[in-house]
C-alpha cells in the first residue's frame, strides 16, 4: 500500500504540471508586453518617484508664506489684581520674505531637470526589467516547442512498439529486445514530465511578472531562422543616443550645475519686508510703520552647500563616463553573444535535415528487421538529444537578437 502511495504520488507532478499547461490562455509577445507595462509590481513602485519628482516640481514653484504677528504689551500686575497700564501698546505685523538674486527660478530649473531625470530613470527600469521579461518569455516558447516535440515523440514511439510486438510475436525479436524498447517508452514519458515541469513553474512565474490573476501561455507563430548581423559601431551610436540611464545622467548633471548655482545664489542674502499697525496708550492712538530685515553675510556664506553641490556634480560627471564605459561593454557582449548563438544554431540547422532522414531511415529498417533495437535506441537518443539542443539553440539565438535591442535602448 504504501508503494502504491507513493507512485500515486509521482503520476500526479505530470498529471498536475499538463493540467496546468492545459489552463493556460495563449497570449502573444504584444499583449504580454502591454500587461507587463501596465501590471508588473516594479513598474508600479518606481512609478512612485515619479509622483514625488512632480510634487518637488511643484514645491519649487511655490513663494514663500507671509508671516502674520500680533503683540499685546503693559499688562500690569499690582495690589488691587490684574489692570491695563497708560503705556498700553498693541501691534499687529505682516512681514514677507523676498528671495533675491534668482533663487526661485533656479529652483524652479533644478526641479524640472529632477522630474525629467526621473521620467528618464524609470523607462531605464523599464529597460533593465525587459531583460528578465524576454528570458522568461523565451523560456515559455523553448518550453512550449520541447513538450510539443518529446509529446510528438511518444506518438512515434508507440508506432515503433507497435511494429515490435508484432515482431516479436512472430519470434524475430527477443524477451529482452522487445522489453528494452518498451522501457524506453519510460525514459520518454518521464522526460515528457520534466519538461511539462518545467513548463508550469515558467507560467507561474511569468503570471507574476504580468501580474495576472489566470495563467498566460506565450503563444508565437513558428520561428524562422531569419537572423541578420549587425554592426558593431552603428549599434554603439544608437546605444549612445537612445539608452535612457546615459539620458537620465545627462539630466542629472543639469540639476547638478543648478544646484552649483542655487548654492552660489544662496550666498546672496533674502529681504524680510513687513508692515506694522500699532496702538498706543490708554486713548489707542493709531501708528502704522514699516521695516526691512537683511541677513548679513559675514561668517556664513553658504561655502558648505557651494562645495557639496560642486562635488556632487564631479561626481555625476565621472558616472557619466562609467556609464558610457559600460554601455560599450553590454553592446559589445551582447553583440558576440548574438553571433556565437546564431554559430552554435547554424551547426544543428545545417544536420537537421540529416538527422530526421537517418531517423526515419532507421525506423524503416527496424521494422524490416535490418538493424536491432540498441541501433535504433541509439538513434532515437541521439535525434532527441539533437532536437532538444536545436530548440534551444534556436530559441537562445532568437533571445540574443531581442537582448541586444535592449541593450542599444530598445523599448517596444
Amino acid at each position: 500500500m504504501a508503494r502504491l502511495r507513493k507512485f500515486s504520488a509521482f503520476l500526479m507532478v505530470p498529471l498536475l504540471a499538463a493540467t496546468a499547461l492545459a489552463g493556460a490562455r495563449e497570449i502573444t509577445l504584444d499583449r504580454a508586453l502591454e500587461l507587463f507595462y501596465r501590471n508588473n509590481i516594479d513598474i508600479i513602485i518606481h512609478r512612485y518617484e515619479l509622483d514625488k519628482a512632480t510634487a518637488e516640481a511643484v514645491g519649487a514653484r511655490l513663494l514663500p508664506n507671509p508671516s502674520l504677528s500680533f503683540d499685546y504689551t503693559d499688562i500690569q500686575f499690582g495690589r488691587g489684581g490684574v489692570f491695563i497700564g497708560d503705556n498700553t501698546q498693541w501691534t499687529a505685523r505682516l512681514d514677507q520674505l523676498i528671495e533675491i538674486g534668482g533663487k526661485r527660478g533656479l529652483r524652479k530649473g533644478l526641479a524640472a531637470s529632477n522630474l525629467e531625470a526621473s521620467r528618464l530613470g524609470h523607462q531605464e527600469v523599464i529597460r533593465n526589467l525587459l531583460v528578465g521579461f524576454y528570458s522568461l518569455f523565451n523560456d515559455l516558447v523553448l518550453d512550449d516547442l520541447n513538450v510539443g516535440f518529446v509529446r510528438e515523440e511518444v506518438g512515434n514511439l508507440d508506432k515503433v512498439l507497435a511494429v515490435s510486438d508484432r515482431r516479436y510475436a512472430a519470434g524475430f525479436l527477443t524477451l529482452i529486445e522487445h522489453e528494452k524498447l518498451r522501457l524506453s517508452r519510460v525514459e520518454l514519458e518521464n522526460e515528457l514530465a520534466r519538461l511539462e515541469n518545467q513548463s508550469a513553474n515558467d507560467l507561474e512565474l511569468f503570471q507574476v511578472l504580468l501580474g495576472s490573476s489566470e495563467p498566460l501561455m506565450p503563444f508565437e507563430p513558428p520561428l524562422r531562422p531569419d537572423f541578420v548581423d549587425y554592426d558593431a559601431e552603428t549599434l554603439l551610436r544608437a546605444a549612445n543616443q537612445n539608452r535612457y540611464d546615459l539620458l537620465a545622467l545627462a539630466k542629472q548633471v543639469d540639476a547638478a550645475r543648478s544646484a552649483v548655482r542655487l548654492a552660489k545664489a544662496g550666498a546672496i542674502p533674502d529681504l524680510t519686508v513687513g508692515v506694522e499697525y500699532d496702538s498706543l496708550g490708554p486713548g489707542h492712538d493709531p501708528a502704522f510703520g514699516v521695516g526691512v530685515g537683511l541677513d548679513l553675510p559675514v561668517f556664513n556664506r553658504n561655502q558648505k552647500d557651494i562645495l557639496i553641490s560642486k562635488s556632487q556634480l564631479g561626481q555625476l560627471q565621472a558616472q557619466v563616463e562609467k556609464t558610457r564605459r559600460q554601455i560599450d561593454a553590454d553592446v559589445r557582449q551582447g553583440l558576440n553573444n548574438y553571433r556565437s548563438a546564431f554559430k552554435v544554431f547554424d551547426s544543428y540547422r545545417t544536420r537537421e535535415r540529416e538527422l530526421n532522414d537517418l531517423l526515419e531511415k532507421s525506423r524503416q529498417a527496424f521494422a524490416m528487421g535490418g538493424i536491432t533495437v540498441l541501433d535504433l535506441m541509439d538513434t532515437e537518443r541521439t535525434y532527441r538529444d539533437f532536437m532538444l539542443k536545436y530548440h534551444q539553440a534556436l530559441v537562445q539565438c532568437r533571445l540574443d537578437q531581442e537582448l541586444l535591442k535592449v541593450y542599444t535602448g530598445g523599448i517596444p
